[in-house]
């Protein structure tokens, strides 16, 4: 994380948790404009904690939905999107600084 703002951090850390799911089942069902309303949320949300390269990801996944492309590269970038997000998660202890 690139933002030393802890508090952007852990309410980035809460909202990407409550809507990971949200997109999971939007990807599933192949509603790729709820998936792109939640995507366009969290991009603005991890644009703000400096988080580059997770909003990149995000980006691809939203180009992937707008462009209706193939199962297979919605998946590939939701794929490398959720990695992203993961390591995110993972390196970002709730309530202390990056």
């Amino acid at each position: 994380p690139t933002n030393e703002d802890p508090e952007l951090h852990r309410l980035f850390r809460r909202e990407l948790l409550s809507r990971l799911d949200d997109l999971d089942d939007c990807i599933s069902r192949r509603d790729l404009a709820a998936a792109g309303a939640i995507l366009h949320q969290l991009i603005a949300s991890s644009r703000l904690c400096g988080e580059r390269g997770l909003a990149s990801k995000m980006r691809a996944l939203l180009a992937a939905c707008r462009h209706h492309g193939a199962a297979a590269g919605i998946a590939g970038s939701y794929y490398s999107m959720w990695v992203g997000a993961r390591y995110y998660l993972d390196s970002v202890e709730p309530g202390t600084p990056a």
